[in-house]
């Protein structure tokens, strides 16, 4: 899966092929989409059924992923989003990502993309 386009497809397996391209584990990918690691781990696996519900907060991170990954080694994603930042008022981005302020990280790849974000 290389577009955000191919988001709809998603599946386990891709999924964990994300996860592990960007050095995210289960923990965090389950923390970033507010979801439990148990409900990731039932994803990946095919083991039992997910709601709806938690298959889209799943493919809204991994969306939220590919479009880091276009501005940013993908390899930095999961430090990138643990490390305070200064423009960030010395949050991580995973901080306001669990405050429900996913806005701003958007907003940060949308101005990078731009070149306007310093």
């Amino acid at each position: 899966m290389k577009t955000i386009r191919d988001i709809q497809a998603l599946d386990g397996d891709t999924l964990k092929a994300l996860r592990h391209e960007t050095h995210i584990n289960q923990q965090r990918f389950a923390t970033l989409s507010g979801n439990s690691r148990e409900t990731l781990i039932n994803f990946e696996r095919r083991k039992k059924k997910i709601s709806e519900s938690a298959k889209r907060r799943i493919k809204e991170a991994a969306c939220l992923i590919l479009a880091l990954s276009e501005i940013m080694d993908a390899t930095s994603i999961a430090k990138w989003l643990e490390e305070p930042n200064p423009g960030l008022r010395e949050k991580s981005p995973m901080q306001l990502i669990k405050e429900g302020r996913v806005d701003i990280i958007w907003g940060i790849i949308e101005s990078t993309k731009q070149g306007s974000f310093a």
